[in-house]
C-alpha cells in the first residue's frame, strides 16, 4: 500500500474586487465618452458571436434590467446613450475610436454591412 503524505496548505486567498459604490444618478452626465464607449464594448464582447437578433434582444433585456433596478427612466438613458453615441466629433477635442467602432458594428454585424447609423 502507497501512502501519500500531505502537508497542510495554506488557504487560498481571492483577490478582494474592487470596492463598488452605489449609482450616483447625479454623475451620469458626467462620465467621460471614452469611459461609456469603452463599457459598451466590454458589454458587446460578450455577445458579438451571437445571432444579430439574440445580440439585440439580449443587450436590450440588460438594458432594461439596470434601468428598472436602479430606477432610471429608459428613455432618458437612451436619449443619454445615443447623445454620446452621435456627438459631433468637431465638438469634442479627440475623435473616439470605441464610438465610431460601436457605430460600425451596428452596421457590419448586426444588419449585415447595411449602414444604419451615420
Amino acid at each position: 500500500m502507497i501512502t501519500l503524505r500531505t502537508e497542510p496548505q495554506a488557504p487560498i486567498e481571492l483577490p478582494s474586487a474592487p470596492t463598488r459604490q452605489p449609482l450616483n444618478k447625479d454623475r451620469l452626465a458626467m462620465v467621460p465618452r471614452r469611459q461609456a464607449a469603452d463599457a459598451a464594448q466590454l458589454a458587446l464582447f460578450g455577445v458579438q458571436d451571437e445571432r444579430p437578433e439574440v445580440m439585440l434582444l439580449g443587450v436590450a433585456v440588460l438594458f432594461a434590467a439596470l434601468c428598472s433596478r436602479c430606477g432610471l427612466d429608459p428613455e432618458e438613458m437612451h436619449t443619454m446613450g445615443r447623445s454620446v453615441l452621435m456627438a459631433r466629433e468637431d465638438f469634442h477635442k479627440q475623435t473616439n475610436d470605441s464610438l465610431s467602432a460601436l457605430r460600425s458594428f451596428a452596421g457590419l454585424r448586426v444588419m449585415g454591412h447595411q449602414d444604419t447609423i451615420s
